[in-house]
């Protein structure tokens, strides 16, 4: 009730004077839900000894807009919901995945909207069949009393799945299932968070009927429209320190994609290597002399770049495209991939984003870190007439570190949560938080991004509904979020029916007639520095063949590996004389990039796919390339990981090693 706060006073002076509430406008739930705009008031004038209350009636019109779809639990244990997402899936006429969706999504909503309606119907149908069969005694109505009974309490069950969908679930904990108190709470949503009117700039009031729409949408577009400016007046001021010999100098690098792709070595120049070139011997690193002469950091970047056997003049090749050529599309996904990692590394996202809380949770410190938060100097800078004073503390700058941070508000919320309070010399919020999920286990980042998201949300009451800020209260409402969030998750989990089996691994497969079949498998050793080859031929019969394992000096990326181990299994096909060979890798890339050998690739896998182009060319038989699963691969890749054991290249013929002898049966 707005206005004075007493309804009669007993008109006497100084200490006979008594003022009371005695007047009140009472209502009942049902009248409030009728009529939720409604206000009363107390006016501040009568003749008489009792101020009036004045009753503005004003009933609850909600704006109709299209109900977003929404998948229901319940749907879950109908066999038409099953038949409705197969028969949608199946349809060759729905091309993308976004029609299919959108069409499941519109069939599944008039079909649930139906099913809501049989459930109704259902429920009033057995409590007629109990209701005319309760007191019989004979065995048949009996039994149809109890089937009428069971069928009941499973409509019940089902109704209260759709109900738990659409509260929060303590409140089916803590409260009385399905109940009328229950239902107000899980459709109270649909009158909070409302705009009914707001004031333009002329102090006019606006509602929905009078262009509030356009009003809100003008007020943004505002906001966040800056005006370009140039910089070109501040990068003149900015003096050259290096000359232009220099950069030209200093822009050459040779190693690669590292942090410093220079090299780090100092040069004895008696051992006379004055190029690239120098290194390589036969299509091959000269080890001896790259080991000679370069430090271990440089030898390992070396050896690491893959060379073509067949000589070939030097290129230059745009490494951001798969193929090596440039594009106006590659380089604008370079761009836009640099201004989104521009905040941060990948392993601190991937660690945000894996944080276990609430997606809205994870989304706010996404925000945070990209300066998308509304803080006083983040909207002053955006010329917005407002002080950047911390509402929290009224002494510093409000920015996103501080007001999460380091505010004396947002250190007694730390102080006194489990976790404490520490600040280190960072820079920017990005820098404190991905300390502190270095330091932190999960349970503990997910209560720290809960208690940042409870410390904005004491901050905006304080801004909007001009709050007294309790640090206590504050963090007491973060951990009842993160609860409330863990308790549901266990309880999704425990309704998630068992997944059904998993598909069994795909298993090698004979050649057809006059056909062998090579497969092919690498393996790499991260700490000795070099990659290993296994490679097993079995002929139509799926007998053994051959068998063969290679190392080669150097770690590389799992494609180049892969494709430099399917052109040492082309050239040992070479020295063997065999006839129609299919070359297997479990490698879909480089199997793709075999069987279109035809488009130039300017890349750094380019120049080993030119030689396994020219391999093909040399040998007489027919060469095909498929791919296959891991499962289906063991062999090779049993004889991959066996180069830890066998430093030198090792060939079998007549019998298989014993260590693949059971992979073969």
């Amino acid at each position: 009730m707005n206005g004075y706060k007493y309804t009669w006073d007993n008109a006497r002076d100084d200490d006979d004077w008594v003022e009371a509430k005695l007047d009140r406008f009472l209502a009942n739930d049902d009248w409030k839900r009728r009529f939720a705009l409604s206000k009363a008031a107390v006016l501040d004038y009568s003749s008489s000894d009792h101020l009036p209350i004045l009753l503005q009636v004003r009933i609850f019109l909600p704006r109709h807009s299209p109900r977003l779809f929404r998948f229901e639990n319940t749907w879950g244990a109908e066999s038409g919901c099953r038949e409705i997402v197969e028969e949608i899936w199946s349809d060759p006429s729905l091309g993308s995945v976004l029609e299919k969706l959108q069409f499941c999504s519109v069939r599944l909503g008039e079909w649930g909207d139906n099913l809501r309606k049989l459930y109704k119907q259902e429920i009033d149908d057995c409590k007629r069949v109990m209701g005319l069969l309760r007191g019989k005694r004979d065995a048949h109505s009996r039994e149809s009393f109890r089937m009428a009974k069971s069928k009941f309490l499973d409509l019940l069950r089902r109704k209260e799945s759709y109900w738990r969908q659409r509260a929060k679930e303590f409140w089916l904990k803590e409260g009385d299932q399905n109940t009328k108190f229950f239902h107000r709470k899980a459709t109270i949503r649909q009158r909070k968070n409302r705009i009914d009117r707001l004031k333009d700039d002329n102090g006019n009031w606006c509602d929905w009927s009078t262009g509030l729409e356009a009003m809100i949408t003008n007020y943004f577009k505002n906001i966040f429209t800056s005006n370009a400016g140039s910089s070109n007046d501040i990068i003149d001021l900015v003096p050259a320190l290096v000359t232009d010999d220099q950069n030209v100098d200093l822009m050459k690098p040779w190693l690669p994609d590292v942090a410093f792709p220079m090299v780090t070595t100092t040069f004895d120049f008696n051992f006379g290597v004055y190029m690239v070139s120098d290194l390589i011997t036969d299509g091959a690193w000269n080890i001896d002399l790259v080991n000679r002469v370069f430090n271990e950091r440089d030898r390992k970047l070396i050896l690491s770049i893959p060379l073509r056997r067949s000589s070939s003049i030097d290129l230059q090749f745009w490494k951001h495209d798969k193929r090596g050529s440039y594009s106006v599309s590659s380089a604008y996904k370079l761009q836009t991939q640099e201004s989104d990692t521009a905040v941060g590394n990948k392993k601190f996202w991937k660690k945000l984003w894996s944080i276990p809380a609430a997606p809205k949770i994870r989304n706010f410190l996404w925000r945070a870190v990209s300066g998308s938060l509304p803080t006083r100097s983040r909207l002053c800078s955006r010329h917005v007439p407002t002080t950047e004073v911390c509402p929290l503390c009224n002494v510093d700058c409000e920015s996103v570190k501080h007001v999460l941070v380091e505010c004396s508000f947002a250190r007694h919320v730390w102080l006194a949560s489990h976790l404490g309070w520490f600040s280190p010399s960072t820079h920017s919020f990005q820098d404190w938080l991905m300390r502190a999920l270095a330091i932190f286990n999960p349970n503990d980042s997910a209560t720290l991004a809960y208690l940042c998201w409870s410390i904005w949300e004491e901050r905006n009451s304080v801004v909007w509904k001009s709050a007294q800020p309790a640090a206590n209260s504050c963090r007491l409402r973060g951990l009842r979020l993160k609860r409330e969030w863990d308790d549901a998750l266990v309880s999704i989990r425990a309704a998630i029916p068992p997944t059904a089996d998993l598909p069994t691994p795909q298993e090698w497969k004979k050649p057809g007639p006059n056909w062998v079949k090579l497969n092919v498998d690498i393996a790499t050793n991260v700490n000795s520095g070099w990659t290993g080859i296994g490679m097993v031929v079995r002929n139509e019969m799926g007998s053994f063949v051959a068998c063969k394992i290679s190392r080669m000096v150097g770690l590389f990326s799992p494609t180049i590996a892969e494709i430099m181990g399917v052109r040492e299994a082309l050239s040992w096909i070479k020295d063997n004389n065999w006839q129609n060979v299919i070359v297997e890798s479990d490698n879909l890339q480089v199997v793709n990039v075999l069987n279109s050998m035809n488009v130039e690739n300017f890349s750094m896998m380019g120049g080993i796919v030119s030689d396994c182009r020219s391999l093909i060319n040399e040998i007489s038989c027919e060469i095909l390339f498929s791919h296959v699963f891991r499962s289906a691969n063991g062999v090779a890749h049993a004889l991959a990981q066996a180069t830890r054991s066998f430093p030198n290249a090792m060939e079998w013929t007549l019998s298989p090693p014993e260590f693949v002898t059971h992979l073969l049966l």
